[in-house]
């Protein structure tokens, strides 16, 4: 099984995490700001493959996510995975 991944862009920070269900990745988004010394992520959404018959898997999301983040996780997701 993939590990939990992070990817830095300038002042923030994504993490891709795993999740039960195959294939199905969480991935939240923090700033370099601390609350009393504590970062809360926020909830970007779920990410997912889709097979689709003409140009294979396609990379789709349960939320609002930008679908070039939602691609280049993804392929940083597939990159890991062989």
């Amino acid at each position: 099984m993939m590990q939990e991944f992070s990817v830095r862009f300038l002042h923030k920070t994504v993490t891709v995490t795993p999740l039960d269900e195959a294939n199905h990745f969480m991935v939240t988004m923090n700033d370099d700001d601390e609350i009393h010394g504590i970062v809360i992520p926020e909830l970007l959404g779920i990410i997912y493959p889709v097979e689709d018959l003409d140009v294979g898997y396609v990379w789709h999301t349960d939320s609002d996510m930008n679908m070039e983040l939602v691609e280049f996780i993804g392929q940083m997701i597939e990159d890991r995975s062989s």
